[in-house]
This record gives C-alpha cells, sequence and structure tokens, in this order.
C-alpha cells in the first residue's frame, strides 16, 4: 500500500475545506463541550487544563507533519470546549434548594418582574431565607406572588412568606433538566407566595441595569395600556421580550404553527433591530453629501448598530438567546468594518465559537442548536444557489417604457417571493430534526405560517415598534403602538388558522441523545464540507431520523413524588392514573410517547381489563407474561409480594419483599420517577431519573448519594440483593 500517496490525497482533500476550517474549529469545540456533559462523574478541574497542554505538546512535535498537525489540533479544541464547560461549571456553582420548604420566611431584592394575568413572577438575589443557614441559601429564586405585586419596583428589598420548592430534575429518563437549567442561571429555588409581599427598603436608583429594567417594564406597562388585548401581549412579547400576558391559548396556537420563534426575542428580532437602525442611519447620513463622499458611513453606520442591538438586547432582557443573537450580530457587523461578507460560513464560525466559550451550556438547549443551524443551512443552501440567484436578480428589463417598468417590479416580487418560501423551507427542515428531540413535535404547516407572519414580522410589526421606541421619549408613540398591534392581529390570526388545519402538529416518539448527535454531525458535513463528500451526511441524518420509528418507550412509569403513575395499553398508549396530578410530567410523558391526550386508569368498579386491574389497595398490571403489582397500602404487600414479578409500593418496604423486585416509596424519593419495560420475551429494564444524571454538580444531593452508594437502580435489572439491603436500612 502507497502510504504516500494516500498522505497526499488526504492532503489535498484537506486544502480543499480550507475555506471552512473555522466551522470545523466550532464542531471540535462543540464536541469537547458535549462530552463534558455527557460524563456520569464530574472529572477533576485539572483534566481540561492537561489535556489542551498534552495536545499543544502534540503541536509542537508534529507541526511538520500537517495531518497529524490537523488531528492535534481539533483534539486541542475540543479539550478547550471540555475546560470551558468546566470552569463555567465551577464558575457558576451556588446552592440549589433540596427538599420543599412549606412556609418559608424570604427576605430578597427584587431583580426581575415578570407580569402574568393574575400575578407576578419575581426573581429575588441577595436572599436570606430564616429557615435555612446562609451556605445552604440560594443566591437567586423566583416566586409568584398573587396579591400587593402593583406596588412592588424592580430594585425593592422585599420580606414574603412563601411555599418554596428545588428546581425541578428530569420528569422521565432522558427529558430536559430544568435543574440543570437553574444551575447555569444561578437560581436554586422556585415556588409562590402566601400572601402579599411586604417592602422592606425601597430600591436605590442609578444604577444602569436597574434603570434599563425599569425602562423594560415601563415600556411593557405603556403597551398594555394602550392595547390591553391580545394583539398588546403579542407587541411586548416581539419587541420587549415579555411573553408572561399571552394567554395560553394563543401561546399553543403559535407552538403548533411553527410559529413560537417569533416569542423569544432572539436572532430575527434583534438582526430586524439591528438592520433597520444600520440602513435607516445610513440612509440618514447620505443625506449628507460632505459626509456620504468623504467618511466612510457605512463602517460609522455599523458601529452604532452593534451598539443599538447591545442596547436593545439589554431591553429585551438579556436572555441567553438574546446575548447569543447579538454576539452574532456584532460579528456580521464587525465583518462589515473589516470589510469581510458578513454572511458566510466564517461569520458563523466565529459567533458559535464566541458563544460556546462564554456560555458552553447553551450548546445543550434548543434555541443555541435550531439558530445555528438554521443559519448554517440558509448560508449552505444560498452560496450553492449563488451562480442561479444572481442571474435572476441581474436580469433586468431597460425601464424605458411601462412594459420594463412592470417587467422589472414582477421580476422583483417573485424574486423576494422565491428567496423568502426557499428561506423558510430551508429553516424548517434544518430545525425539525431539534424540534423532534426537544419538543416532540413537527409543526405541519409551519413553512406556509412562517411564509406569511416572518414578513409581517419583519416589515411592519419591528420597524412600527422601533419607531414606538425611539418617540417614546416625545410621548409620540401612542399611533406607533397601535399600528404594531394590528401587525399582531394578523400574526395570532395566520397561527390560530393554521393550528386548526388538519394534523398541523405531528407528535413523534423521543429521540435518543444518539440520534441527535448523528443528525447534527450529519448536517455539519452536508454543509460545511465542499465537496462531494459531502453526499456521506446524509446517512447519519437519515438514520437518526429513523430511530423514532424503532425507540421503546417505558411501559410503566411511576413519579418520583409517587402522585402520578402511567401504564401502556394493548395499543401501546398511556393510561394515568390522575389527569390533574403533575401536570408537566403526564404532558411529557405522553409526548415522548407519540401522544396528546390520555385516559385514566379505570376505577375498581370497572370491568377488569385483561391487561390491568384495580382494586381498593391497589393495581395489577400483566404485560409480556411479567405481573407489575402496583402497591398502595401496606397490606397489599403481602399478597403482592408473593405473586408478582415486580412490585412497585407508594409506601415504604420495611421488611423486604422475598424474590421480587421491589420499587418502594424510599427508591422514589431518591432516585426520581422509574421507568419500567418488558420486551417481547420477558426481560425486564428499570432505571430511574437519578442513574441517567450521575454525580454532577447540579444534580438533587439524595441523588448523587445513591449514585456513590450504588442504590440506585439501573438498566437492566438482574440483581435483587442491593435493593433488599437497601430496603431493610430504610
Amino acid at each position: 500500500m502507497d502510504w504516500g500517496a494516500i498522505r497526499d490525497r488526504w492532503e489535498i482533500f484537506l486544502a480543499g475545506e480550507r475555506a471552512n476550517w473555522p466551522g470545523w474549529l466550532a464542531v471540535a469545540l462543540g464536541l469537547g463541550i458535549a462530552v463534558y456533559f455527557a460524563l456520569p462523574v464530574e472529572p477533576p478541574l485539572w483534566l481540561g487544563g492537561s489535556m489542551t497542554a498534552g495536545g499543544l505538546v502534540l503541536c509542537i512535535l508534529f507541526r511538520r507533519t500537517p495531518l497529524v498537525l490537523i488531528v492535534a489540533a481539533a483534539l486541542v479544541t475540543a479539550a478547550i470546549g471540555f475546560s470551558a464547560a468546566q470552569v463555567r461549571s465551577w464558575a457558576v456553582a451556588a446552592p440549589q434548594l433540596q427538599d420543599p420548604i412549606r412556609f418559608a420566611h424570604v427576605t430578597g431584592r427584587l431583580a426581575g418582574i415578570e407580569p402574568f394575568p393574575n400575578a407576578i413572577r419575581a426573581t429575588l438575589d441577595e436572599v436570606t431565607i430564616a429557615e435555612l443557614p446562609a451556605e445552604a441559601t440560594p443566591l437567586r429564586l423566583q416566586v409568584k406572588i398573587f396579591k400587593g405585586s402593583d406596588t412592588l419596583k424592580l430594585g425593592d428589598r422585599i420580606d414574603v412568606l412563601a411555599h418554596l420548592q428545588p428546581p425541578s430534575p428530569p420528569v422521565v429518563p432522558g427529558a430536559f433538566d430544568f435543574r440543570r437549567q437553574a444551575y447555569f442561571q444561578r437560581t436554586g429555588a422556585t415556588g409562590f407566595a402566601l400572601g402579599s409581599a411586604r417592602v422592606v427598603a425601597a430600591g436605590e436608583a442609578g444604577a444602569f441595569r436597574l434603570w434599563i429594567d425599569r425602562l423594560r417594564a415601563r415600556i411593557g406597562q405603556r403597551i398594555a395600556e394602550l392595547e390591553p388585548n391580545s394583539a398588546g401581549a403579542m407587541t411586548r412579547a416581539l419587541t420587549v421580550g415579555d411573553q408572561t400576558a399571552l394567554s395560553k391559548a394563543d401561546t399553543e396556537a403559535m407552538r403548533i404553527s411553527g410559529l413560537a420563534h417569533l416569542l423569544s426575542i432572539s436572532g430575527l428580532h434583534i438582526g430586524l433591530a439591528a438592520g433597520l437602525f444600520f440602513f435607516g442611519l445610513r440612509g440618514l447620513l447620505a443625506l449628507i453629501p460632505p459626509l456620504a463622499l468623504h467618511y466612510p458611513i457605512k463602517k460609522w453606520s455599523a458601529a452604532a448598530a452593534i451598539l443599538a442591538a447591545g442596547f436593545y438586547a439589554l431591553l429585551a432582557g438579556a436572555t441567553v438567546p438574546t446575548q447569543r443573537s447579538f454576539v452574532m450580530i456584532a460579528i456580521v457587523f464587525l465583518g462589515v468594518l473589516v470589510d469581510r461578507s458578513p454572511f458566510s460560513f466564517r461569520m458563523v464560525a466565529w459567533a458559535a465559537i464566541a458563544v460556546m466559550l462564554l456560555q458552553p451550556e447553551a450548546l445543550t438547549g434548543a434555541s443555541f442548536q435550531m439558530s445555528f443551524f438554521a443559519v448554517l443551512g440558509l448560508i449552505a443552501v444560498f452560496e450553492a444557489l449563488r451562480p442561479q440567484l444572481t442571474r435572476w436578480r441581474g436580469g433586468r428589463a431597460l425601464e424605458t417604457d411601462w412594459f420594463g417598468r412592470v417587467s422589472n417590479a414582477v421580476r422583483s416580487a417573485g424574486f423576494w417571493l422565491a428567496t423568502t418560501m426557499l428561506t423558510s423551507v430551508v429553516a424548517t427542515l434544518m430545525t425539525a430534526p431539534f424540534a423532534m428531540y426537544h419538543f416532540d413535535r413537527i409543526s405541519t404547516y409551519g413553512v406556509v405560517a412562517n411564509l406569511i407572519a416572518v414578513p409581517l414580522t419583519g416589515f411592519w410589526v419591528m420597524p412600527m415598534g422601533m419607531a414606538a421606541l425611539l418617540l417614546m421619549p416625545f410621548g409620540l408613540d401612542g399611533p406607533f403602538w397601535h399600528l404594531a398591534a394590528r401587525g399582531c392581529d394578523g400574526i395570532l390570526w395566520v397561527a390560530h388558522t393554521v393550528s386548526a388545519w388538519p394534523y398541523a402538529v405531528l407528535v413523534t416518539r423521543a429521540m435518543p441523545i444518539a440520534a441527535l448527535v448523528a443528525i447534527s454531525l450529519g448536517l455539519v458535513v452536508l454543509c460545511l464540507m465542499r465537496s462531494r463528500a459531502r453526499l456521506l451526511g446524509l446517512a447519519p441524518v437519515l438514520g437518526g431520523l429513523a430511530t423514532i420509528f424503532f425507540v421503546a418507550t417505558p411501559d410503566l412509569l411511576v413519579a418520583g413524588d409517587a402522585k402520578l403513575l402511567a401504564i401502556k395499553d394493548e395499543a401501546g398508549a398511556y393510561q394515568l392514573s390522575s389527569l390533574r396530578a403533575s401536570k408537566l410530567a403526564a404532558e411529557t410523558w405522553l409526548r415522548r410517547n407519540g401522544q396528546i391526550e390520555a385516559a385514566s386508569f379505570p376505577s375498581p368498579d370497572d370491568a377488569g381489563l385483561p391487561f390491568f386491574g384495580c382494586d381498593g389497595a391497589g393495581c395489577v398490571y400483566r404485560r409480556n407474561g411479567k405481573t407489575i403489582a402496583l402497591a398502595q397500602t401496606a397490606e397489599a404487600l403481602r399478597e403482592d409480594c408473593t405473586t408478582a414479578d415486580v412490585v412497585v409500593s407508594l409506601v415504604p418496604i420495611r421488611r423486604g419483599c422475598g424474590d421480587v423486585i421491589a420499587i418502594d416509596r424510599f427508591d422514589l424519593w431518591r432516585g426520581g420517577t422509574h421507568a419500567l419495560r418488558v420486551e417481547a420475551d420477558g426481560k425486564l429494564h428499570i432505571q430511574s431519573v437519578g442513574a441517567t444524571l450521575g454525580d454532577r454538580p447540579w444534580v438533587l444531593d439524595r441523588m448523587r448519594e445513591g449514585i456513590r452508594a450504588g442504590r440506585l437502580i439501573e438498566d437492566p435489572v438482574d440483581d435483587l440483593e442491593n435493593a433488599e439491603e437497601i430496603a431493610d436500612q430504610d
């Protein structure tokens, strides 16, 4: 074998991909971050630095061997991503509540106010809780206040009696981890107030962030006064990122129609605001000939647009998606300042790198994944079609008569319509796999809805909103808020109309994380590679999408608080023990099983089903030759422990359960939701949420202790001695 020829071919291939090397740099960085979050235990802080140093040594040693140097550089980049995630996790570490506190005496500074129809959600920092020592007190918490919230102002120090609970871990193995999200936001508890809040000290004026927050609240109140309806609520969401006044029906319609992305102030909104400011300022400066002829007004406008985008990001609450969008927009306009094309793979790559270094945890979120892959796909498609689009746009007729003018107008309208449709189709296709993974649904008519709503947002609502913001200090903003609201009426009409169409949303079964990784890498190969080898990316994409047809969901689910159970009937649909308890868990369980609605357990008076039956003491569930008993009382355990293959007890098992696999109240408290699946051959698989989370800093202490002591149930179950020993100890 001619190794020299093989090496030469690889070097030629890599040289042909050189233009998109920054994109692969971002991919390597992301892989390093992904490895950190996938680990079952928290690695020592020195590990990332050591791997980076080792990779740099390899780069130095093999600096004259291009292929090895490229591999070593990729390893160094991945190690940097790993290190960034480690450092970020260490830097944001703060106490999180471990158990609920029913009557907590809370004092804190009002750092955020989110209005709801009948309450506010207050974010408190500088917190003290009388029932907790200082070292266990969260730095930040969120409470809903239902009474006496009208007089509260940002910066006030308040005292409130509240029911607090810890940030929730996943409600089923593999589901979204709200507790991890709260950890990186440094939020250690959530809850609701029992009564009204008392102002201990008025807020101190002068702080810039406090001024921004108050300005944001004042703008929201101004819109609410002028438009106290659904259109006003939508206007607030699109201009200052305040979604709390939206009704549940409007929010659901936006989600089903594929327009939910408009509700979050992110790339579209920041880009529109910065673009309007850039072109508006450049147009005004162009009206002054001395400036336009002798000074770089384009670069001046780009620099001003960066400042405007930053201010708007702060005004919109500076959420994680907003911060990421600002970084992307800033890099785009920096490209203008240094005379580089702002719309290229390089710019997207550097924006992604900046975001991942500053907030590595963003990589695991739907917002980051969907926005960056949408932009990646758009650039790849428009770059591939650039010759055809250039010919279409450039083939204009001479405007010497009315026919030429009409022909050019029709051509321009057709070009705009075609590119808008293409943009909507590409963005929908690129984000669909991530919507399937994170939300277990696909908006069937999202392309149609976006084709109408996005231009309406960009060419009507946002310009009116920007004009209203600029004229608000002069008291001339009223007419423009009304005009923006009329545009929002149109968006809501589109959302409700499309969501009412047949099969407007398709619910899919939960996609495994391995499938998401395969799809992501496949899309990267399709978009970043310049040769025909890019077609190799189709294989992992199609393979990952195919997993939703073969994924096996649990046959029985028991919530960690023992308030909700679900069983799978003969048709594969879930039946729930309650249609009222733990609504978030119930919705997630159903969605991940490809369901929207579910029936409740049959009552003891109903005729017994062949696979399920209940009486006053519990239920018996049969699946693929196995019998699973659901014991609700201690008396039911005696019979269940002798007749069932598995016993799920909602009360503690004090004296063991013989040779039967037993999951009791202690196991549920320690491990969270338990999922049980019976294969066709009768083999049992049982998995707890705690066993999937590992020993990480954001995991509940009791779950981490269970991992260390080997107390949490792993998958598959084939050893009962440990479970019996734990039951005896408890």
